[in-house]
């Protein structure tokens, strides 16, 4: 009911903007289809019988997935860097149009595959080792992918896992771990200065949302307002 409920909503919608506007912009289905992914991947898992060792296969193949797809976050900034392929500062996936970023959706696959990871590290059959220096690079590469959408998930995932997760011992942990990988993300800098001037611009925008002076936040915000007003 909550589903069908959302999709009648959706749809009203829609058919609502059709009216109003008297234009019908075929485009605008497509975000039915883009909502309805989440509920179609979670209808599809549950209704596939999977045995044990397959989930863990499943999770293996995945984790290894997402280790690759982090690394390519630091591949495709030296390839950029050296002018051995050309496109744009940001972050593109593998075998795309580079000239074109879609640094955006990357960061969202990066950021919850760390969170998505973190939860169910002990049932992951690597060496932790191998477990929390990719959940680590994953971290690394959400930063550099110069999305503050993937900050933003970041953080409120390590504030739901902490609240949680409440313990002195834990917060002790998470606290050594960011200080830990901040000291790495420094040494990368130091140690690199030819790729100094495009990893601190993307850092610097990953971290920037000031709203007054940066178009993609402020276009957010002003799309925010109007479909409130609209509303």
């Amino acid at each position: 009911s909550v589903f069908f409920s959302f999709w009648a909503s959706l749809l009203l919608s829609l058919l609502l903007g059709v009216v109003v506007t008297e234009v019908i912009n075929i485009e605008k289905i497509i975000f039915i289809y883009k909502f309805m992914m989440p509920v179609l991947l979670y209808l599809s898992l549950t209704r596939v019988s999977l045995t044990e060792n397959e989930v863990h296969q499943l999770v293996r193949i995945s984790f290894i997935v997402f280790f690759i797809m982090s690394l390519w976050v630091f591949i495709y900034i030296y390839l950029t860097s050296s002018g051995i392929i050309v496109g744009n500062s940001r972050v593109s996936f593998p075998l795309s149009n580079y000239r074109y970023s879609d640094a955006h959706l990357y960061s969202s696959y990066l950021s919850l595959s760390v969170l998505f990871f973190i939860m169910i590290k002990n049932k992951i059959k690597y060496s932790k080792l191998f477990i929390y220096a990719t959940i680590f690079i994953g971290i690394v590469a959400t930063i550099l992918t110069g999305s503050r959408t993937g900050v933003v998930v970041l953080f409120s995932g390590f504030l739901v896992l902490l609240f949680y997760n409440f313990s002195g011992i834990r917060i002790i942990k998470y606290f050594i771990f960011l200080t830990f990988s901040t000291l790495i993300m420094i040494s990368i800098v130091t140690f690199l200065p030819e790729y100094y001037e495009q990893i601190n611009a993307l850092n610097s925008r990953a971290f920037s949302f000031n709203i007054s002076n940066d178009d993609s936040v402020s276009i957010r915000y002003l799309s925010l307002l109007k479909s409130i007003e609209e509303s």
